[in-house]
């Protein structure tokens, strides 16, 4: 039987936190509180949180799953940056 992986995961600094990210590996992230999609190409997402935005980067980046205001996205991860709303 395989060993499962735990799950990381990441908290943003922005006050009133309501989304969260889990990284499963350096190929898969799930990501709540989305409440919309503002970039989507196959290097860059960027995308609207309850409480800030997230731009994740890398390569052939792709969503299995957006339903709701959770989203899945897999690819070559390299960064995932959160930057507060103006």
């Amino acid at each position: 039987m395989k060993k499962q992986r735990a799950l990381r995961r990441v908290r943003s600094g922005i006050t009133g936190c309501e989304s969260s990210a889990f990284l499963r590996s350096s190929t898969e992230i799930t990501v709540c509180g989305c409440k919309k999609v503002l970039h989507y190409a196959p290097d860059t997402v960027r995308l609207l949180l309850s409480d800030g935005i997230m731009e994740i980067s890398g390569e052939n980046i792709t969503a299995s799953t957006y339903f709701g205001r959770e989203i899945k996205l897999s690819g070559k991860l390299r960064t995932v940056t959160l930057l507060e709303c103006e």
